[in-house]
């Protein structure tokens, strides 16, 4: 190991420590492999110098040295393809209907998706994280795909709050990882057919104090992502877990993932139930602000989903079949839909639309989504 200015780092040095920005925020963790990219990154955030781990120098223990990086290259390339399809599948979820944002113009949501890939790249820079984040996908596929839900909604209610690049890796992390506690439970816990009991429950629980401590356990990670997976079953009335914490006690971070957890969950078949309507879903978390979760954030949240993807085809309360084709207003659950066929079983031979959210049409519901 030795220090070098960022000026001479070349492609391929491996960092020996984390480099720690402002605020005590995690800028890249060790064992980072650099590339143009990164450096380019150290070098625009005006970072001097950096340890990085190297043979060169006074050639002792060059031979141990390189036998231990060619051990670690099997291990090195399972890492690296864990980090390649995690970030292939969360980049995929940016184009899917449900995460289309019914406020966000083009132009925000192009700036969102680049904010948020290079949050998701600092974020998967870390091995520690990947490798959670491999654990999570081992041990159960719906919570896999659960955190990677959850991080896209809290990654666009993060930028919705105005949040800075700095936050928005601290958000992506903790929304990652605020379930990383799960794998220490025993896996029969979320297979069970039966109710679980008291004891069984408490044990659950305690998966937060559980993510919080695997998360403070990796060099450089940032406390306030580590307190994400520690409080997002706080609720804002103190009726949440495992500190009873309550309105402002609870960090934001904390809040916009809780806020996220709920809504994907509700709205996501599990093993034991079929997901709830998204309108019945979206009444619930309007119901919950100041309750369960802070009220404006919950507002700010229902702003920036769709509840109907587009294109989706959807059958309203009076029978007629229409297609999804935009949201006039913020209101996600009353989008404009096409009709292509009315409550008698006619086909519409020139369809026309409907907006939702309009008072003309305001009795109307959507029944059930077919995507």
């Amino acid at each position: 190991m030795y220090e070098t200015c960022v000026r001479q780092l070349q492609a391929g040095d491996v960092l020996a420590q984390p480099i720690i920005g402002p605020c005590g925020r995690l800028i890249l963790g060790r064992g980072t492999a650099l590339n143009p990219s990164f450096i380019r990154r150290l070098q625009e955030r005006g970072v001097a110098s950096v340890y990085i781990e190297s043979d060169r120098g006074s050639g002792l223990g060059n031979r141990s040295l390189t036998a231990a990086r060619q051990s670690a290259k099997p291990l090195e390339e399972k890492t690296q393809a864990q980090k390649e399809r995690i970030l292939r599948e969360l980049m995929d979820r940016l184009g899917a209907g449900r995460f289309n944002a019914v406020s966000m113009r083009p132009s925000d949501g192009h700036r969102f998706h680049r904010v948020y890939r290079n949050a998701l790249i600092d974020a998967l820079a870390q091995p520690k994280v990947v490798q959670l984040l491999g654990d999570l996908h081992d041990y159960d596929d719906i919570l896999y795909e659960h955190a990677l839900n959850v991080s896209v909604l809290s990654g666009m209610l993060g930028m919705k709050c105005g949040y800075t690049p700095a936050q928005m890796l601290e958000l992506a992390i903790g929304s990652l990882l605020f379930d990383a506690g799960m794998t220490a439970m025993p896996a029969a816990m979320l297979t069970s057919p039966q109710r679980l009991g008291e004891t069984e429950r408490e044990q659950l629980r305690s998966h937060t104090v559980a993510g919080f401590e695997m998360l403070m356990a990796i060099e450089g990670m940032p406390q306030l992502s580590a307190n994400c997976a520690l409080q997002h079953h706080e609720r804002y009335d103190g009726s949440g877990y495992p500190l009873h914490a309550k309105k402002g006690q609870i960090h934001e971070y904390a809040q916009i993932i809780a806020i996220c957890d709920m809504y994907d969950a509700l709205t996501s078949p599990r093993r034991y139930r079929n997901a709830y309507p998204p309108e019945d879903v979206i009444e619930f978390m309007n119901a919950s602000g100041n309750y369960y979760f802070d009220a404006g954030l919950v507002k700010l949240f229902l702003k920036q989903i769709a509840a109907y993807p587009l294109s989706s085809v959807v059958t309203l309360s009076n029978g007629q079949t229409g297609i999804v084709t935009a949201y006039s207003s913020s209101i996600a659950h009353r989008p404009v839909v096409k009709i292509i066929q009315e409550a008698d079983g006619q086909r519409v031979p020139m369809p026309y639309e409907l907006d939702l959210a309009l008072a003309s049409t305001s009795r109307l519901t959507v029944l059930s989504c077919f995507n």
